[in-house]
């Protein structure tokens, strides 16, 4: 059986719930920071599990594509 990803920053590998910002968007809806990220979330890679939190995503200089 596959092992779940982890899903977390590629840069400072916090994971959604960690990051305030996830916690935000998610506010009076019906779905995890995890789910958000995996959803909504444009740099998420879903064959690695990794994503740039926007402050990481600034320091990188805003590469086009996935983590």
């Amino acid at each position: 059986m596959k092992k779940p990803l982890i899903v977390q920053c590629r840069k400072c590998k916090k994971i959604p719930e960690e990051i305030l910002e996830y916690q935000k968007h998610v506010t009076g809806e019906d779905i995890p920071p995890r789910q958000y990220v995996i959803e909504r979330e444009g740099t998420y890679n879903r064959k690695t599990g990794y994503f740039y939190c926007t402050d990481c995503y600034l320091r990188i200089g805003m590469p086009l594509g996935t983590a």
